[in-house]
């Protein structure tokens, strides 16, 4: 089980994850463990973040490697209407 937690203030928002990974075998059994793998990326000069949960896979490529490479090619975005448009597109 991942946990992915945002909190609000007026200052702004406080948003973390762990860095725990469920592994389920063929014998029903299960393991936590801890991974290297970032489940929170932000763009540059933290205008946004983004997060996720699970071990999914997006263009043939983990869930973290694809985020990474959204996030670099999107750094630049005007505004987060803008994001979400190129983000939909896919």
């Amino acid at each position: 089980m991942s946990i992915l937690l945002s909190v609000y203030y007026g200052e702004g928002i406080v948003f973390a994850a762990d860095k725990n990974v469920t592994l389920t075998f063929a014998d029903g059994s299960r393991d936590v463990e801890e991974s290297a793998i970032t489940k929170v990326i932000a763009w540059p000069h933290r205008r946004a973040v983004v997060g996720y949960c699970g071990l999914g896979e997006l263009a043939g490529l983990p869930m973290d490697e694809w985020m990474t490479q959204f996030v670099a090619q999107t750094r630049n975005f005007v505004d987060l209407e803008s994001l979400v448009s190129d983000l939909h597109q896919i």
